[in-house]
């Protein structure tokens, strides 16, 4: 590895960061471990922390908060997603290359929704055998630390994907987002300290709910902002990445409506 290393830090004087996004919390050492084998074969490299509270194995929540956060880095980024309920299995790791981005992921469903709108331009199988860019004793239960962070790390050093494995076939995502009209259908993707319920409905102009049936509640009151609804009324209103969301001013709505990640929603057109 060292002189793998002297040849990349000559060749590169500059580096992208690396964003990392798991489920492993801040209670345990292994975000921290992580991020030390990252350091010890790259200490240039900036390493930011998208999120570490994915709920524990939610691959459907990972690959939104990916998707919703990805395309405010910068061209290079190396983006390694750690929500890995088969770890240690024979389930692919994969490196893809999309929108000028480096992503670094198990094949899941958690870059679905990236994939789903982007052109995948490159697509990398990771091999564990044999490989002089994971670390070794290979562990079965945390490839985030020996497979997973050295390898983000030497991404990031310039490292060609051809290096790590073979060419692969990109994935179909399997994880959509609900925009069709009259899909009766839908789930929570995520619910933010806030409390707002993030679905997984991405309306059209063309295609607008009249309103969601959370629980057995039904909301149809849309508001363009959370100052505009009215105190402890659950309400609808477009959220940043662009998803439909439900909200209570002054309130939590998912305590409020009982509503949990990954609980199935209706969705109202009349």
């Amino acid at each position: 590895m060292k002189n793998i290393l002297k040849r990349f830090f000559a060749s590169r004087p500059s580096y992208a960061p690396i964003a990392l996004l798991t489920d492993f919390g801040s209670e345990d050492s292994y975000v921290g471990t992580m991020k030390g084998v990252i350091a010890s074969l790259h200490p240039d490299v900036r390493t930011i922390d998208i999120c570490h509270s994915v709920s524990r194995q939610n691959v459907r929540e990972a690959a939104y908060l990916l998707w919703s956060s990805y395309p405010f880095f910068p061209q290079g980024t190396v983006f390694v997603v750690v929500v890995d309920p088969g770890v240690g299995t024979d389930r692919r790791i994969l490196l893809l290359r999309i929108a000028s981005r480096w992503f670094l992921a198990p094949d899941n469903g958690v870059l679905d929704f990236v994939v789903g709108d982007q052109v995948v331009e490159s697509a990398t199988s990771i091999a564990l055998e044999n490989s002089r860019y994971i670390l070794s004793p290979l562990s079965n239960t945390f490839h985030g630390r020996d497979v997973f962070a050295p390898i983000g790390a030497f991404v990031s050093l310039g490292v060609p994907p051809e290096e790590f494995g073979k060419k692969s076939d990109v994935p179909l995502p399997q994880n959509k987002f609900v925009s069709a009209k009259r899909a009766r259908f839908a789930s929570i993707l995520h619910i933010d300290r806030f409390g707002n319920i993030i679905t997984d409905v991405r309306p059209t102009p063309k295609n607008l709910p009249k309103g969601l049936s959370i629980s057995g509640k039904s909301i149809r009151r849309w508001v363009r902002t959370y100052e505009e609804a009215p105190s402890g009324s659950p309400c609808l209103i477009i959220g940043s990445s662009g998803l439909l969301e439900v909200c209570v001013k002054n309130d939590h709505a998912a305590k409020k409506l009982k509503a949990r990640t990954g609980s199935p929603i209706r969705v109202l057109w009349a």
